[in-house]
């Protein structure tokens, strides 16, 4: 090489003697030899220490994806992989574009026939350099230090192409939208066809089952895949098969005739057309949206959409509930307003002017009518007829206290005081109309049990219906409220001197004002006494409600006031 080089260097006869003259000096040199240098062994193992710090499998997998014929791999994309509606039906949580892709190292069809290949070069390559990290008297023979360090790049190489499709379907979600015309463009770009969401889904688990290739495109591949295949596995799983067991769950979603992901697009498509025609109206009414959504069918949908996504990829489940989330906003936006413009309009006026203030809702000398109580809480009311045609489906009613049902997500806003106030209200109906009577109805027996032996006798009217006590075996009067005359009267026969001997309260609600100051007494959920005191004359009473259900125990009606909204 010296005599070319230099040949090419001093050409022609007249430079011969020089060439000649070089080459004699060469050779002197070489045979004279070049001094022994020591290692320095200090510096050497302290270069040691910092090279282990790198692990080799870490080392070997920065130097694969170096390699020219792994930087050249074609990536794989989103936007590619979920068809051309992707970038109307889906976004990225980070940001990021759909075209920005995974690098084509981590990808399925490369796996066996570019990836293996490459970590077994680069392992027997750094094995090689061995010297450079280890002592020349390892007693570890090459070939096993070869066989292991494939074994730790796989293992690191697996783990980061997992990483990979995780934080892709991490971050993957569905395009968001504020309105119903919105959410309709959103939902018919992911239905299709062709469904983005499907393709994209079915991609990633296509890309995420390392399965051996049944027939590899080249010999030179096959041979080179085999050879990895025997060289890696030894009898064991396939290499990727860490890979796909991490995916199973995937896999198993997108397969199937119909697949969990075909019933996905069901409830998206029922979901779709259940609010077609409100998104097709532009400017739709609340009262429109409500018609369309507040009933139990659109709540089902919804319902059956959460349940679609019970074996979906988390990050998938997230974002359905997010559109299930956002399309009760929307709607609620609507429902909301014509709700409480309904309240307004229909039951808020009346009620207060014939409730609020009003005895015995309040200790007020003001009384609530009993026509207006009745057009109120009787069966058909105000009450029942808001609460019927507005929450009814939405409410489970067969606990207390009142709750939303599970799948009310067309009334999540409903406050708990507006659920309470019509739970009070169907207690009211009940107590006070029982078996749907139309009108106020209270049955119960009053019997005499003491009297001041002083007394001589003691007479009580109740709205027109009387008993008089003179000692004696008592005999009981049957009461029906409300009676004719709204008069509760007590008069004792024996009267002294400056002494009260009657008492009379007027009113609608009299036999009510009259039990409250009395005080009663309760004896079981519906027998209770009361003592009627005059001046030092005095008797005693029992009541037996014809019901457990009835007011006597407790008032239902206290506190009971017009709320001015039923939603925040």
């Amino acid at each position: 090489w010296m005599r070319q080089d230099w040949a090419n260097a001093y050409p022609g006869p007249a430079q011969a003697p020089l060439r000649a003259a070089l080459v004699t000096q060469l050779t002197n040199l070489l045979q004279a030899g070049f001094p022994k240098l020591d290692l320095n062994n200090n510096l050497v193992a302290r270069a040691r220490v910092v090279l282990n710090q790198y692990p080799a499998a870490e080392r070997g997998l920065a130097i694969l994806e170096d390699q020219p014929e792994v930087k050249d791999l074609t990536p794989w994309t989103l936007a590619e992989a979920a068809g051309p509606l992707a970038p109307y039906a889906l976004v990225r949580r980070t940001g990021k574009s759909l075209s920005d892709g995974i690098a084509g190292m981590y990808t399925a069809a490369n796996f066996f026939t570019v990836v293996l290949p490459g970590i077994s070069k680069v392992a027997e390559a750094l094995v090689r350099e061995d010297w450079v990290r280890t002592p020349a008297n390892s007693n570890t023979p090459a070939l096993v230090r070869t066989d292991q360090l494939k074994k730790d790049m796989l293992a690191l190489y697996t783990s980061d192409y997992a990483a990979q499709w995780e934080d892709l379907l991490s971050d993957v979600t569905i395009a968001p939208f504020s309105t119903l015309q919105q959410e309709m463009a959103v939902l018919q770009a992911l239905i299709g066809p062709p469904s983005p969401l499907k393709m994209y889904l079915s991609a990633v688990a296509q890309q995420t089952t390392l399965a051996p290739p049944a027939k590899p495109t080249t010999v030179q591949n096959a041979s080179a895949a085999k050879a990895e295949l025997e060289s890696l596995l030894g009898g064991g799983p396939s290499p990727g098969q860490p890979v796909t067991d991490r995916f199973a769950g995937l896999h198993k979603f997108v397969s199937g005739t119909p697949s969990p992901v075909d019933d996905v697009i069901k409830a998206l498509t029922q979901l779709r057309m259940a609010i077609g025609p409100a998104a097709s109206a532009g400017d739709a009414s609340p009262s429109q949206v409500t018609e369309l959504t507040s009933g139990p069918a659109f709540a089902q949908i919804l319902g059956q959409l959460r349940m679609s996504t019970l074996t979906a990829p988390p990050a998938l489940a997230e974002s359905i509930m997010a559109l299930v989330r956002q399309t009760s906003t929307i709607t609620n936006a609507g429902v909301r307003e014509d709700m409480n413009a309904a309240w307004k309009a229909q039951v808020l006026p009346f009620c207060q002017v014939a409730i609020n203030g009003r005895y015995p809702f309040e200790n007020s000398q003001n009384e609530a009518t009993l026509p207006d109580f009745t057009r109120m809480f009787a069966p058909g009311g105000l009450l029942e007829q808001f609460f019927d045609k507005q929450l009814k489906p939405f409410v489970d009613t067969s606990i207390a206290p009142w709750k939303l049902l599970s799948n009310a997500s067309a009334r999540p806003d409903i406050t708990v005081a507006a659920l309470g106030y019509f739970e009070q209200a169907a207690r009211i109906r009940a107590m006070f109309f029982p078996a749907g009577a139309t009108a106020p109805q209270l049955n119960f027996d009053v019997t005499p049990t003491r009297l001041d032996p002083g007394a001589m006798r003691v007479k009580l009217e109740i709205d027109g219906q009387s008993i008089i006590y003179q000692y004696g075996p008592p005999q009981a009067l049957a009461v029906k409220w409300p009676g004719a005359t709204g008069i509760m009267r007590v008069e004792f026969g024996a009267q002294e001197s400056g002494q009260p001997s009657s008492l009379t309260v007027n009113g609608p609600w009299a036999l009510f004002r009259f039990l409250n100051a009395r005080g009663l007494t309760r004896i079981t959920a519906n027998r209770f006494s009361f003592n009627v005191n005059l001046g030092p004359r005095s008797a005693g009473f029992t009541l037996d409600a014809a019901s457990v259900n009835n007011p006597f125990r407790q008032n239902p009606m206290t506190g009971f006031k017009c709320l001015p909204s039923l939603v925040p």
